[in-house]
């Protein structure tokens, strides 16, 4: 909508209470040309008061000439602001606007050239809306517009990374200086201290090598929080606390599709979904990790059989289709155990965990294969085959113990159609095809039980959904992550715009994978933005600064100076009547009424033209072509009328000034 007045509006011609206000940033600039005549536009969009056609009807308006629809001027800014732009400054991807509102501040003539310039001025934190966007436009410098739209939500994706990101001291800056982040680490490191037997804080703050839990005593070389139960509950609580900020800072997509690569699962159902609390997604993987790490036989000093290696079948010959039967031929042939468990970037990365014997009979292969290419990469300090089928006796257990913790009733709201599960990867749903891609890579009873008899089972929504949420979990620590899957689901299906990691800045795993990904030929005419929550925080913030860069005088000189030979555009010819010709200070003086006196002025604001629609009688009246000459100027006619009210001066006089034929009704 266009308001007339001189108070700036903002969206709803108020201040929203959901737009938290940012530092500006630029988004676009564009110089339009307005056109000589508006009898085109009056015509197409039925705006056929005479102010912006007629230059007697102008001038009884006090107008100096036909001025540029106040409608033009506004729906071009909202063209603007929600298309692409780039330049050296900044790159705007295009956008869709929401909510629009727009505010005339002076008349604009027919043939000026009008800038527009669009800035981010704001964040909207109502589901579907995005960033806030202000749009002024100036002709000579002078303000002639103002304008608020609020754009839609880029189509995001929250993915939350696994073990192997955490360093000391990970998300303790976030701690001192959010509020709502300090508030989830406390509660874990609580939790931790009265129900577990240690203190997270304690851990990421200092990683000791050595703790004693309950009597038991841990140790790792490079500190404990490089233990797998640790890791995973500094991994959770990091992930709670990083959307907890987020959420306070209003920077949080609220209809996101979201994930978790590994033990991430967990996090994303905790921090993002809500689905787990923080105590009990804390007790959840503290059990997992442990539940790994004793599934495994030790010996003596407590070091196990097992380890994990980084695959690249690239750099050996081999594409995404060949690369399983060859580690399940190497496998076949040395005798050992052999397992693809992190499925990561096609045909690039893939985790494969094995017995010593067989990752060692993996390397000689590899190494035959690609000499000196580092296909094969030992990842260091990893004791337990995660993911694989060796863990599958403690799906059981670990079974029961989600089944104590989980609530009677989840958000399904937040789950179906949302969440990527790693055990199918395919948006969470309830229904038989969802179940029976389960049932396609685990043996579950649970499974069987509901597809004996389908339509029962879904009769209660949310036992069946709370069961298959047990299942989705249960198995998927026993289960191959297939993040190639759920990062082509994100880039195709989903349409994301807008990737974001959860994790550390300093170790962007999920970010640098999906950039991977990105170089894949298939993806090649993919546009998203791939951004990690502290690499790149000032812009899921909101808080970057991008700067216009404005020529100086110096280089405006420079570039006029090759010009100066050139002939001179001809000037457009003057609009201005002698009757309004400018005074000393600018300003125009009205041209004297042809239909009688002019009457005096009263104050104007920008509520009149709405209270002058609702109250005046004269709105529901038929328009007749030609008009009847009335027996008194209608501006007498009406007690409310006001001399700045173009349209009543315009239909006063309009069987004389109309150029326009009004729609017959």
């Amino acid at each position: 909508m266009a308001a007339v007045g001189t108070s700036t509006a903002r969206t709803n011609s108020s201040a929203l209470p959901s737009v938290i206000d940012t530092p500006r940033s630029f988004r676009a600039f564009t110089t339009v040309t307005a056109p000589e005549s508006m009898l085109s536009f009056a015509l197409v969009s039925g705006d056929r008061n005479p102010i912006h056609v007629s230059e007697t009807a102008a001038h009884l308006a006090g107008l100096p000439n036909v001025i540029v629809h106040g409608m033009w001027t506004s729906a071009l800014a909202e063209l603007i602001a929600a298309a692409g732009y780039s330049d050296d400054t900044t790159t705007t991807a295009p956008n869709r606007v929401v909510e629009y509102t727009a505010t005339m501040l002076a008349p604009i003539m027919p043939g000026a050239r009008i800038d527009f310039l669009v800035e981010r001025a704001g964040v909207d934190n109502r589901p579907g809306c995005g960033e806030v966007r202000e749009i002024t436009a100036t002709v000579d410098g002078n303000l002639v517009l103002k304008a608020t739209a609020v754009m839609a939500a880029p189509v995001t994706f929250y993915a939350f990374p696994g073990q192997g990101i955490q360093s000391q001291g990970m998300g303790m800056e976030a701690r001192k200086n959010s509020k709502a982040a300090k508030e989830v680490w406390d509660r874990a490191d609580r939790h931790t201290r009265a129900k577990l037997g240690f203190s997270v804080l304690e851990i990421v703050k200092n990683n000791p090598t050595e703790v004693v839990v309950k009597g038991e005593k841990f140790h790792h070389p490079k500190g404990v929080l490089f233990l797998t139960q640790f890791t995973q509950v500094a991994m959770a609580t990091l992930g709670v606390a990083q959307v907890a900020e987020m959420r306070e800072a209003g920077a949080l997509n609220q209809r996101a599709f979201f994930a978790g690569h590994s033990v991430g699962e967990y996090n994303a159902l905790a921090a993002y979904a809500g689905v787990l609390s923080l105590e009990s997604v804390v007790e959840i993987v503290y059990r997992r990790g442990l539940t790994m790490h004793r599934l495994v036989d030790r010996d003596a000093e407590g070091n196990s059989n097992y380890g994990l290696a980084a695959l690249r079948p690239n750099k050996m010959g081999l594409t995404a289709d060949n690369v399983f039967d060859f580690v399940a031929n190497i496998s076949k042939e040395s005798g050992e155990f052999l397992e693809i468990v992190n499925y990561n970037l096609a045909g690039l990365q893939y985790a494969v965990a094995g017995t010593r014997a067989g990752l060692k009979a993996l390397r000689e292969a590899a190494e035959e294969m690609a000499p000196g290419q580092r296909a094969f990469i030992m990842i260091p300090g990893i004791d337990v085959p995660f993911h694989s089928s060796v863990l599958r006796d403690g799906v059981a257990d670990f079974r029961a113990h989600l089944d104590s913790l989980l609530p009677d009733t989840v958000d399904l709201d937040v789950l179906v159609g949302r969440y990527i599960p790693n055990l199918v990867a395919r948006p969470f749903e309830l229904t038989r095809e969802f179940v029976e891609s389960m049932e396609e890579v685990v043996s579950s009873p649970l499974l069987d039980e509901i597809l004996a008899d389908f339509d029962a089972a879904a009769k209660n929504e949310q036992k069946l959904a709370r069961t298959i949420l047990i299942e989705l979990l249960a198995w998927q620590f026993a289960s191959p992550v297939r993040w190639i899957e759920t990062q082509d689901l994100a880039l195709t299906t989903l349409g994301v715009d807008r990737f974001v990691e959860v994790g550390v800045g300093s170790a962007p795993t999920i970010a640098n994978m999906m950039g991977q990904t990105l170089t894949l030929p298939q993806y090649a005419d993919v546009d998203i933005e791939v951004l990690n929550v502290e690499r790149e925080r000032g812009v899921v913030f909101a808080t970057d600064e991008v700067v216009r860069e404005v020529a100086t005088d110096a280089d405006e000189a420079d570039d006029a100076a090759p010009a100066e030979s050139a002939p001179a555009a001809p000037e457009p010819a003057s609009v201005t009547s002698a009757a309004s010709a400018p005074t000393e200070d600018g300003a125009f003086t009205a041209a004297p009424a042809t239909g009688g006196p002019r009457p005096e002025d009263i104050p104007f604001t920008p509520q009149m033209p709405q209270r002058c629609w609702s109250q005046c009688g004269r709105r529901s009246a038929p328009i007749r072509w030609p008009p009847r000459i009335p027996s008194k100027p209608w501006w007498r006619a009406c007690p409310r009328a006001v001399t700045s009210c173009s349209w009543i001066w315009a239909w006063n006089s309009a069987w004389v000034l109309l150029t326009v034929p009004p729609t017959r009704n």
